[in-house]
């Protein structure tokens, strides 16, 4: 932008044909540099969700590895129980042990 306006001070800025390039240069510039901040505010938030994502990811797993944990401990329970009652038991004598 001082770039432009240095310009239009000169002498040749007057010149309606030199004045309406500069400004025109100047609009192309301010578009191209409009995109950029765009697409690295987009960038920016697209890596925001990505962390975001990857946090929920690992939060997951810590629960999966906690849920197997628990699932193993209730099947090897439930194993020492059909070896203790036998397997044939029915559910009624379970109650009465």
């Amino acid at each position: 932008m001082a770039k432009a306006g240095k310009k239009l001070g000169d002498k040749n800025g007057q010149d309606p044909e030199e004045k309406t390039k500069i400004e025109y240069d100047l609009q192309t510039k301010n578009r191209k540099l409009d995109r950029e901040m765009t697409l690295r505010e987009k960038a920016k938030k697209v890596g925001e969700v990505n962390r975001d994502a990857q946090q929920e990811l690992q939060k997951s797993e810590k629960e999966h590895k906690i849920a197997q944990k628990i699932y193993w401990v209730v099947i090897r329970r439930a194993g020492t129980l059909d070896y203790e009652v036998g397997v044939e038991d029915d559910v009624e004598s379970l109650d009465s042990k």
